[in-house]
């Protein structure tokens, strides 16, 4: 098994994508993308002090190779357009059965067409999972994360990954005002990773 330190990003599903993924090799193209001093990286645990074969970001080795993405590029050319969204009126059944036809994993909440929270596969399945309640009667409402975490479409990919990273968000909402243009999630994140490789 393979993470990325405090995010807790497992690479042991990327074997779906990559076959005999090198975690090492992972966390150093992941760290090199993220950027930052050595000693960060270690607290991050991409890097193992131990290991002398691990890559020292000082030496500025292998920068640059085989990358496909610009951190300075905006969120919008790698963000999902046009994403479903679910009214918080609605139930945990039609969010978890929307999820499950459409094959996604997080949900804007919306509440008079405007962005009210956001809802991932993980909050539906812990509330509807609780014996007191009741699927197919309880609103998305309640099982939601009010604060969504929203960016607008020029924001830098860099520094919305960082911010997932730090504060452990599952997605970002892109908006424009307050119409919602897109989302990107940690799905999206490593499906970029993988594609650097």
């Amino acid at each position: 098994m393979c993470f990325f330190g405090a995010h807790g990003l497992l690479l042991e599903r990327l074997e779906f994508y990559q076959p005999r993924i090198d975690c090492a090799k992972a966390r150093r193209r992941f760290a090199d993308f993220f950027g930052g001093s050595r000693a960060q990286l270690l607290r991050l645990g991409a890097y193992n002090a131990q290991d002398p074969r691990l890559l020292n970001v000082a030496d500025g080795a292998e920068r640059g190779t085989a990358r496909r993405m610009d951190p300075n590029a905006p969120i919008a050319d790698y963000m999902t357009p046009l994403p479903h969204t679910v009214g918080s009126e609605q139930t945990i059944t039609f969010a978890q059965n929307m999820m499950q036809k459409y094959g996604i994993r997080h949900l804007p909440v919306l509440h008079g067409g405007e962005l009210y929270g956001i809802v991932s596969d993980r909050d539906l399945g812990m509330i509807a999972g609780l014996n007191e309640v009741n699927p197919d009667l309880t609103t998305v409402e309640e099982a939601m994360t009010q604060e969504a975490y929203t960016v607008s479409q020029q924001t830098p990919l860099i520094d919305v990954l960082k911010q997932m990273l730090e504060h452990k968000y599952g997605s970002a909402v892109v908006v424009e005002g307050t119409k919602i243009i897109g989302i990107f999630t940690t799905h999206d994140s490593l499906k970029l990773l993988v594609e650097s490789f």
